[in-house]
């Protein structure tokens, strides 16, 4: 595996810091970064009371998985207050052309329905969104519409945000242009970690594996990939890792590297990494699937 991840991380503050944050960052800075996550949580609060037509509300109670459902890809965070949040990307069908699309969905008492932009990443669309977490919560169902006429929907498990996050694959990681909402869905410290939909990538494809890591002290990490369940394998190493803090947000830290598929078939695939913090004391594993086409 290549680690560049770090040098993204660092690069990204400064892509998206104003003229001021330089004297904020002495100081004020994490102040700052709780009055931006109240406002957005007000925001986000107020979103989660929309009202859902009774054909939408019934095509979500009455949903049952299916191979039609969207791609969805999902995560639980936190923000520095502790206060948990999902991100949610919907794949939008590949026979769909549109500008934006109307996103509906409930999540314990919480319901959505808005119009959402539809978003580009290199052959893929999407729309995303973040959600507050309401406890207890083990489930929520979203949807995808254009006008009056449902095109999928999608159930995603919900689980609290726990000290290392799900394990993201991407073949979009990139600065953003701008400083990022405390809410903002797969946005790490100023660098975007753009999910692949249903994990399905070519041979050629530079591949991300990402996590996002919580911790009061700084880890001393290692990592392990291994890559099983097709026509062929991968077992790695322990090899040394770095956790890079994500400027803005303390205690989060970013984990990730590049992995290299040209050797793998076509196939279906699991992806474990195995992490291990030796200040800690602790390990982790996270997996996800992953599928190669070409």
């Amino acid at each position: 595996m290549r680690t560049f991840l770090a040098l993204l991380l660092i690069a990204a503050p400064l892509a998206a810091q104003g003229p001021h944050d330089e004297e904020h960052a002495k100081g004020g800075a994490y102040a700052d970064r709780l009055k931006d996550e109240i406002r957005a949580r007000k925001m986000y609060e107020k979103a989660a009371r929309a009202s859902i037509p009774p054909r939408f509300r019934d095509a979500l109670n009455k949903y049952k998985p299916s191979d039609a459902d969207l791609a969805a890809a999902w995560g639980e965070f936190a923000l520095t207050d502790g206060t948990p949040f999902g991100a949610l990307q919907l794949a939008v069908p590949a026979a769909v052309a549109a500008d934006s699309l109307t996103f509906f969905g409930i999540v314990g008492d919480s319901t959505y329905f808005e119009e959402l932009p539809v978003q580009h990443s290199g052959g893929d669309r999407f729309v995303e969104r973040s959600l507050l977490l309401p406890p207890r919560i083990m489930r929520g169902v979203f949807g995808l519409a254009r006008k009056n006429e449902i095109l999928g929907l999608a159930s995603v498990a919900i689980q609290q945000p726990s000290d290392v996050s799900r394990l993201i694959l991407s073949s979009d990681v990139h600065l953003l242009p701008v400083a990022q909402d405390p809410l903002a869905p797969f946005a790490f410290g100023g660098t975007k970690v753009v999910p692949k939909p249903r994990a399905t990538f070519r041979r050629s494809d530079e591949v991300w594996l990402f996590l996002e890591m919580r911790s009061a002290a700084a880890p001393q990490l290692t990592t392990k990939l291994d890559i099983e369940g097709g026509p062929t394998k991968f077992k790695g190493a322990p090899t040394p890792a770095e956790a890079t803090p994500l400027k803005g947000v303390p205690g989060h830290y970013g984990v990730g590297n590049t992995v290299d598929l040209s050797a793998l078939k076509p196939g279906d695939y699991r992806v474990r990494v195995t992490l291990v913090d030796a200040v800690g004391k602790t390990s982790v594993t996270r997996e996800a699937s992953l599928r190669i086409i070409e």
